[in-house]
């Protein structure tokens, strides 16, 4: 039975390797943004603490101004909407739609040029039956899902090799402009 558990542990593994899963790890994250600036609208919202929280992590050291890091990553349009019926029948089932929206850009500290930028929505919908009662628990318990897939988009967005190829082109020009 042991060697069984073994061998199952072992292909599992493998067959995980082998489909380019991986886990997250600071060397998958982009050496240019190992120092970074943090600027959000809205600082204090779960979407902003996550990120910056996830971005610690990574190993990347946020400053305290933006002159003291190369790139500026910057959220705007961190917004949350749903839809809610002015009248719910009770007898028929009733459908709430769910949207969680946020702009994230890189900005260059040398220049103040947006050199990167992202729009993500994610979203979801419930359900409730006939005879369910909504409750105000189930906008948190949507929202904080919509916040989870909003921060693993960034982030596989910062690892993308767009991403990475901009933030070295970027790193490259402000090296020869401070040379120059």
């Amino acid at each position: 039975m042991k060697y069984i558990i073994a061998l199952t542990v072992i292909i599992f593994s493998l067959l995980s390797v082998g489909c380019g899963f991986h886990a997250r790890t600071n060397a998958s994250f982009p050496a240019e943004l190992k120092r970074f600036y943090f600027s959000s609208e809205r600082p204090y919202t779960v979407l902003s603490i996550q990120l910056k929280q996830l971005l610690k992590s990574m190993g990347a050291v946020r400053v305290k101004k933006p002159s003291e890091a190369k790139f500026t990553i910057l959220i705007t349009r961190d917004h949350f909407a749903y839809n809610r019926p002015d009248v719910v029948n009770s007898t028929l089932p009733t459908a709430m739609n769910y949207s969680q929206t946020v702009k994230i850009s890189i900005i260059e500290n040398l220049n103040h040029t947006m050199i990167a930028s992202q729009l993500f929505t994610t979203s979801q919908s419930l359900t409730l039956n006939a005879g369910q009662i909504y409750t105000i628990n189930e906008n948190n318990l949507i929202k904080s899902e919509l916040n989870r897939n909003l921060i693993s988009l960034i982030y596989y967005w910062i690892l993308s090799y767009k991403t990475r190829d901009v933030l070295h082109h970027a790193s490259i020009m402000q090296s020869t402009q401070r040379a120059s």
